[in-house]
């Protein structure tokens, strides 16, 4: 009877215990889905006296640096968002991993922080995660 008991042992410590993160992980290969994609909105305000063009070139910004990121992280999931540029004040969604929205908090932070920047102040107002995908592309036009 110690022999059978021993086996069991074995045979427990030989057998694979699947975790909830290799099934997560299975789900999203299944999917097609490389990492887990997060939604974020961030408002700012915009700096006195930014005309018009400035505000055009905010969106440009916005599309080289989403451009740069795309080329510097090809392992992660694309970005798609909505940027809304307003008379003081810009909306930004972004929809990606979570390394390319803390690249993206980055740069506002460096934006807000540098003499010609264009925000005056930045603020995050929601963090979702592991979500579905609303947008396709991030366009500005």
């Amino acid at each position: 009877m110690a022999a059978s008991g021993m086996e069991r042992e074995d045979s427990m410590l030989e057998a694979h215990r699947t975790s909830l993160l290799e099934v997560i992980e299975d789900k999203n290969r299944a999917n097609s889905k490389k990492n887990q994609v997060h939604r974020v909105v961030y408002i700012g305000r915009i700096k006195e006296g930014v005309n018009a063009d400035d505000r055009t070139e905010i969106g440009n910004h916005h599309e080289r640096l989403i451009k740069n990121l795309q080329n510097n992280f090809q392992h992660a999931e694309p970005i798609t968002g909505l940027l809304l540029v307003y008379l003081k004040h810009l909306v930004h969604v972004v929809e990606t991993s979570s390394d390319m929205i803390l690249e993206l908090i980055r740069d506002a932070v460096s934006v807000r922080g540098s003499e010609d920047g264009f925000l005056e102040q930045a603020k995050i107002l929601v963090v979702s995660k592991d979500i579905s995908f609303i947008n396709i592309t991030f366009h500005f036009r």
